[in-house]
């Protein structure tokens, strides 16, 4: 085992699969058995310890830590790994339920790959379910199941294999987490792709395309854009007190996401007092000019309602680019 990263002794992962084996093994007919025979029997490398007491119930009454505070393992972090996998093997030969081991590593890996994505994309473990795109069902979901952040749901991870079905989009984000696909983590949580991190722009754009079809719709036309003939047909149109509903539940919507993003709306404002800015070219990475256009006016009636009065300034450039006459 190597004594750094995510597989050192003490990562979560790795102390969560040692918890894991520990407790299954103390109730193995070959707890009692030498360390060295069940190397041989297995074929791992050889126990390096000597001695009539090396066998596996010497340490498997440990926790990872209580194992690195021992003289002849502290120094050698290496022989957890060795002990790991001897355990680990003599359980897939010796236990009828061998499956249920292997369901275990595959766990495991999964959240480790998922760790590891957050790590290079520096997503941060705090960030909220409750701001992701999941549908309300998920969300219910991960609140019953006290999956707060992403930390909370890389953890749930390693359960799903024995005991968890979920589909739909807590999968799919999982899947893509596990798999680093950008696009695919970009529908759920606000991460710019090719990028790192999370971003404003893009937790509004989130926010913007949660709306119901109908919503979309009525609400581009309203902020100048020119529908589709296919767009324009069979749509219900909402009425004016129904749109400004929809504007009221989008700011308030939008509270949580300007909270975890304070730092960022912050310099964005100074930016755009200083000319530096549009909220139009803020939302560019967006990709999308229906999605840019739903967020800018969003922001704007944020921006707005903070005495900035960003609106009336942009206006004109709406109906250059929409079509507006």
């Amino acid at each position: 085992m190597e004594d750094s990263g995510s597989d050192s002794a003490g990562s979560g992962s790795e102390s969560q699969k040692w918890d894991a084996l520990r407790t299954r093994f103390q109730d193995s007919i070959m707890a009692d058995t030498k360390l060295l025979s069940l190397a041989q029997n297995v074929g791992a490398d050889d126990w390096p310890i000597k001695g009539a007491d090396e066998t596996a119930s010497k340490y498997v009454n440990f926790t990872d830590e209580e194992l690195m505070m021992l003289p002849e393992i502290g120094p050698h972090p290496e022989r957890i790994a060795l002990l790991m996998e001897i355990l680990t093997e003599t359980l897939a030969f010796d236990d009828p339920f061998g499956e249920m081991v292997e369901q275990v590593e595959a766990s495991y890996e999964t959240e480790d790959n998922i760790r590891k994505t957050m790590a290079k994309l520096e997503l941060p473990d705090a960030y909220p379910i409750s701001l992701t795109s999941f549908t309300e069902e998920t969300k219910k979901f991960c609140e019953a199941e006290d999956i707060e952040t992403l930390a909370q749901f890389a953890r749930f991870s390693q359960h799903m294999a024995e005991n968890i079905v979920v589909g739909g989009d807590f999968r799919s984000l999982l899947n893509a987490l596990a798999n680093v696909d950008e696009a695919g983590i970009a529908q759920y949580i606000p991460f710019r792709p090719l990028a790192t991190g999370l971003h404003l722009g893009e937790g509004i754009g989130l926010l913007v395309n949660s709306l119901g079809k109908d919503e979309r719709l009525s609400l581009l036309q309203h902020y100048g854009a020119r529908l589709t003939p296919d767009e324009d047909h069979g749509r219900r149109r909402l009425s004016t007190d129904e749109i400004e509903q929809v504007e009221a539940h989008l700011q308030y919507k939008l509270g949580p996401v300007i909270d975890w993003f304070e730092v960022e709306k912050e310099k964005l404002v100074t930016q755009i007092l200083a000319d530096e800015i549009s909220v139009e070219r803020f939302f560019v990475h967006l990709d999308d000019t229906q999605t840019e256009l739903l967020a800018a006016n969003t922001l704007n009636k944020l921006l707005d309602s903070l005495g900035i009065g960003t609106s009336q300034k942009k206006k004109g450039f709406f109906s250059r680019m929409f079509g507006k006459s």
